[in-house]
């Protein structure tokens, strides 16, 4: 009879116990909340291109504003879409963004108590607002289109080292700052606008990491959520891409620039060495902006070359129509009257042809963004309003621009 051995024993509790941890690991990340969501964002995706003939005008959309990237050009597109098209807009009560508080991302806990929340699903968010994705995706229909756009690093930091007076903080200019060491840096309070700024608003934090690794996972992540990156540096070919995404038209997404500062707040012509500490100093943001590059590349390689130009050279024909027949001027944006002046005075605006004011697609396009999302919650309050007393014969005023 064979003698036992306790050490085999061990062995297979502790194979058994092992086996146990894999099988446990790999169930959590199936399951776990933000990998379920990513498959499902990745599945829709696949099924989206899988039937390229039973396109439908899309409207159930997800934009993150990131800051500096030329997303006021793109809210704009999206406001008049959902403005023209009557959808739902999911925006604050008070404000025009869901950005405070910056040290926190957006919860689903600030909607519950918004007039408009008696509409059920909203359509449209495009609102500035730190990212999370469980928390947006608890208050937007499951088919909503996710979509985002990211800044080359460089002409990014510059932007924001500008618009945001970050030279007064540190007292010189973006020239010295790129070049000067920084490394006692954080050992102090570094503010989110002032390192990777781009990634804050997708909600990863990397004021103080230094590691890779942290930073690929975490693109990886929003490479899953999101259905297109677009690039602002290719904002023409992002809207055409957009288009495509959402079945729109080319006339949707036409468009004129929006809060473009003036030479006078440009550090232009910035040195290759001046560049290479800025990449450095914001290298989570040089990472992201490379990562979604080199997918939208591949984008536009399988969309088409030629195609793709004979679609620009028709958004450019549908962008100078509307410039012709609306504007008289570029200039600074506090000369202008309501609704087509920006609080700042480092950017340009559109003014409006004599008789053109009231035009519906001059004062759209020429509108800023504040005056824009203020008029959208006017006509959002009017259909509270009509819901709640849709029995009587109270004849409501048109929620006008102002």
């Amino acid at each position: 009879m064979a003698s036992f051995r306790p050490q085999y024993a061990i062995i297979v509790i502790l194979s058994s116990a092992l086996l146990f941890w894999n099988i446990s690991l790999i169930a959590w990340k199936e399951l776990h909340p933000l990998n379920v969501f990513i498959s499902n964002r990745r599945y829709v995706s696949y099924k989206r291109l899988e039937n390229p003939k039973k396109c439908v005008p899309k409207k159930n959309i997800f934009f993150l504003k990131n800051h500096k990237c030329g997303s006021d050009t793109v809210q704009n597109i999206l406001l008049r879409y959902g403005d023209n098209n009557n959808l739902t807009f999911l925006i604050p009560e008070r404000g025009t963004s869901f950005w405070n508080p910056v040290r926190k991302p957006f919860s689903k806990e600030r909607v519950k108590m918004l007039p408009w929340a008696i509409f059920g699903d909203f359509n449209i968010f495009c609102v500035h607002v730190r990212f999370d994705p469980h928390e947006i995706q608890a208050v937007m229909p499951p088919d909503s289109v996710y979509i985002a756009i990211v800044r080359e690093p460089v002409s990014h930091f510059e932007s924001t080292y500008s618009y945001y007076n970050l030279f007064k903080k540190y007292g010189m200019t973006l020239r010295d700052f790129s070049l000067m060491n920084k490394t006692f840096m954080f050992r102090k309070n570094i503010g989110f606008r002032e390192r990777n700024p781009q990634l804050y608003d997708f909600g990863v934090n990397g004021t103080y990491t230094q590691d890779t690794g942290f930073f690929q996972r975490e693109i990886e992540k929003l490479d899953g959520i999101f259905d297109l990156v677009m690039i602002t540096e290719l904002m023409e070919e992002s809207l055409v891409l957009l288009k495509t995404l959402l079945c729109w038209e080319l006339k949707d997404v036409a468009f004129f620039k929006k809060n473009v500062r003036s030479d006078t707040w440009r550090e232009n012509n910035l040195s290759w060495k001046e560049g290479v500490g800025i990449r450095a100093w914001n290298f989570g943001d040089d990472l992201l902006y490379k990562h979604f590059r080199l997918k939208f590349e591949k984008q536009l390689s399988a969309f088409g070359s030629d195609k793709m130009q004979r679609e620009i050279k028709q958004l450019r024909q549908i962008n100078n129509q509307i410039f012709l027949e609306c504007v008289s001027n570029v200039e600074q944006s506090l000369t202008l009257p309501r609704p087509l002046k920006h609080v700042s005075n480092k950017v340009m605006g559109y003014r409006l042809k004599p008789g053109k004011e009231k035009k519906r697609i001059c004062l759209q396009v020429a509108a800023v963004s504040t005056s824009y999302v203020s008029y959208l919650k006017k006509k959002h309050y009017r259909w509270v309003r009509e819901k709640i007393q849709k029995y009587t014969n109270i004849t409501l005023p048109t929620a006008e621009m102002k």
